[in-house]
């Protein structure tokens, strides 16, 4: 046991030592000003934390998934859609890895997340064009599929522990909706417009739609709709309070398909529970809605935007668009109009001098 206790300790005393190191280097880069690689540090180690132990790689995938927009650029080697589901790939994977003596790879389990990257491999034999192609394509669903596979096995083992994420999914999304009613009332994308990648995903789009964390309204109205039926089956604690937030967020992004995938979920529980159906239910529900549309309605004056300002400035990492014609090559290829023809040159003027003695006098023109 003493063996045991000195091993510990060694272990904390080295993990100590490690994360001073990180935070001196961390703060070394942002003192000279480089705060990419500051957060670089960071992210770095806090993903190294987090792999320790799979109950905090369950939380890590749903916290990167629904929190980490992927329209925004903060000096991701490629693309961030790319970037963030590699990293989403990553743990799972190393999750599977870590349970794999406790769940033994179950055989159906590993079948299922390989079915859809073997669909890819046998669509791209068909219509065979090179491996790249095929290879971009069956990335991104071997990603998909691993990571399937882990939060269903971890959902499997550990209910207790995927409920608590998403009770606090749903309280999460609360504040979202916040900061989605702060979007459409100053009719801005604060974050979004000053890293976006570009201009589309920027309120210069469309700045009467709310994006939320997502940077994208499509994204975050099926964000929104996914928190109302979450919240809905949970039914925790003051579970109106998130069904509400989630509906005004899902009605501000203007997201017109989570709108009916809403309402046929709302019609299918409804349909599947009529029996539970009471006077109370009824009252809560138009309670939600009348609340709801105050919620939507009502925009803060403080929040408006002021329209007698000057227009911003376009985002930097929108491209900006060049009214100017492009000047000609050389001012031989396109003659002035009121230059003279070379083929007819101009008569020579006629002179101002009286005419000589016994010289005919020109006729004046009719």
């Amino acid at each position: 046991m003493r063996v045991l206790a000195d091993r510990i300790r060694g272990v904390e005393r080295r993990g100590r030592y490690l994360g001073l190191g990180l935070v001196v280097l961390a703060a070394g880069f942002l003192l000279t000003g480089r705060w990419q690689l500051a957060l670089g540090v960071a992210v770095g180690a806090l993903l190294g934390w987090v792999l320790t132990d799979p109950v905090r790689i369950t939380w890590a995938v749903f916290v990167i998934a629904f929190a980490v927009p992927v329209t925004i650029d903060v000096g991701y080697p490629t693309n961030p859609s790319y970037a963030l589901l590699l990293v989403l790939f990553l743990l799972a994977a190393w999750g599977r890895v870590l349970r794999a003596e406790r769940d033994g790879w179950p055989p159906k389990a590993l079948a299922a997340a390989l079915l859809l990257p073997a669909c890819a491999v046998l669509a791209g034999l068909v219509h065979w064009h090179g491996v790249k192609p095929i290879a971009v394509g069956v990335a991104p669903l071997l990603c998909f599929g691993v990571l399937a596979w882990h939060l269903a096995e971890e959902a499997r083992h550990d209910r207790r522990t995927v409920r608590r994420i998403a009770e606090a999914l749903t309280w999460f999304s609360v504040a979202v909706a916040v900061f989605a009613k702060y979007q459409t009332a100053s009719r801005s994308w604060p974050i979004f417009d000053q890293f976006a990648y570009d201009w589309t995903y920027t309120s210069a789009f469309d700045a009467t739609r709310a994006v939320g964390l997502s940077g994208h309204p499509i994204i975050y109205g099926t964000f929104a709709m996914a928190m109302v039926l979450v919240a809905l089956t949970l039914r925790g604690r003051f579970w109106y309070v998130p069904v509400t937030a989630n509906l005004v967020g899902l009605v501000l992004s203007g997201t017109r398909s989570a709108w009916v995938g809403t309402v046929l979920a709302l019609g299918l529980w409804l349909f599947l529970q009529w029996r539970k159906v009471s006077w109370r239910g009824l009252g809560a529900t138009a309670a939600v809605a009348a609340v709801t549309f105050t919620l939507v309605a009502v925009n803060p004056p403080a929040l408006r935007p002021d329209t007698t300002a000057a227009a911003p400035t376009p985002s930097p990492a929108a491209p900006a668009a060049s009214s100017a014609a492009p000047a000609p090559e050389s001012p031989a290829a396109t003659p002035s109009p009121a230059a003279p023809s070379p083929a007819a040159p101009a008569p020579p003027a006629a002179s101002s001098l009286p005419p000589e003695p016994g010289a005919p006098v020109p006729a004046a023109p009719t």
